[in-house]
């Protein structure tokens, strides 16, 4: 048999993952010169924007940055992860002078250098990473945590503005975050379960090409859902990782945290972005207005998927969230255009 040889897409990807890892290992010696020549400044909050996956996070994301003086981490920062506050400093004017809200992404990926970015590799400098990524309370060493606040400080002192950040991720993240960060605020996005799920099902088709492998943050649970249909996988994916976060938002105080409902949101994104601002100088988190927002949003609702899936959906919707099932029993039933 002959020796494979890899394909040059295979190659490319090597070369690349390569280089981002020699840059970013410069950007970091760097990123400590500087690091050691500012001097830290009060956090404001940060905020945070969690909740499961397709539940409407990138686009509150990008509203906020746009009508909200905030700082934030681009596409230019998910490449140079190891220098997030250096390339804030460098960069700072530029993203100023070139925001530009799209209301468009693909799967949570808004196109553009600049444009706003979970940038998870960040967080996996210091968070796990796998599927096991749960971080209570007491799990993180003082030396992380110190090394968290310096760099968040460095970037808001680089960015001017609080700073606000998106993933998913940070869902299963609450009680190590607020080790790190004990006035930290939370925005917990929460959308319309079967209209989440259907998401769902279809970024794992369309990103990874198959509906049964598992698509973004994993709840402590996982395990014992693994072996469901995927319809019913991604509905219980959804629950216990609500369910996750209203038991830290029992166990560390509800003032914390304040629910963003995504269809309100679409409705009426100017009032929602108004109560949430009262939300954020309660807690002594004061921005600053900038540009409009839209009137409304288009909400991405109704059957998505064959309606065999769709009916798998609903009825575990209707054992996981009863009260959805009270609330909304007509449109389980009639949504199927």
């Amino acid at each position: 048999m002959g020796r494979y040889l890899p394909k040059y897409s295979d190659i490319d990807m090597v070369v690349k993952q390569l280089c981002q890892r020699l840059v970013n290992k410069a950007l970091q010696i760097c990123e400590k010169v500087w690091l050691a020549r500012v001097e830290p400044i009060p956090i404001q909050g940060p905020i945070f924007i969690i909740g499961p996956p397709r539940s409407g996070t990138t686009l509150l994301y990008e509203a906020l940055v746009h009508k909200l003086a905030l700082t934030y981490l681009t596409n230019t920062h998910a490449y140079c992860y190891a220098a997030p506050a250096l390339i804030t400093r460098l960069l700072s004017r530029h993203i100023e002078a070139t925001r530009r809200p799209q209301y468009r992404s693909s799967f949570g990926t808004i196109e553009g250098k600049f444009a706003p970015s979970e940038c998870g590799n960040f967080w996996f400098q210091w968070f796990l990473p796998g599927p096991d990524v749960y971080t209570p309370s007491g799990m993180l060493e003082e030396s992380t945590l110190l090394s968290i606040r310096r760099i968040v400080s460095a970037i808001q002192f680089a960015g001017k503005a609080p700073i606000i950040f998106k993933t998913t991720y940070n869902s299963m993240r609450i009680g190590g975050i607020l080790d790190v960060f004990p006035k930290a605020c939370f925005l917990v996005c929460k959308r319309n379960p079967v209209d989440t799920a259907q998401s769902i099902l279809r970024a794992r088709e369309q990103l990874q090409g198959d509906v049964n492998s598992w698509l973004g943050v994993r709840p402590r649970e996982h395990k014992t859902i693994t072996s469901e249909k995927p319809a019913i996988q991604v509905v219980d994916q959804i629950y216990f990782i609500e369910k996750q976060i209203e038991e830290d938002c029992k166990r560390f105080g509800s003032s914390a945290f304040l629910p963003v409902y995504y269809e309100k949101f679409c409705q009426n994104p100017r009032g929602t972005v108004e109560g949430i601002e009262r939300f954020l100088h309660e807690r002594n988190v004061m921005v600053e207005q900038r540009d409009a927002l839209p009137k409304s949003f288009p909400c991405s609702t109704g059957r998505k998927v064959e309606p065999e899936t769709y009916a798998e959906i609903v009825a575990r919707v209707r054992e996981r969230f009863p009260e959805w099932s009270a609330n909304t029993h007509n449109y389980a039933e009639t949504s199927d255009a």
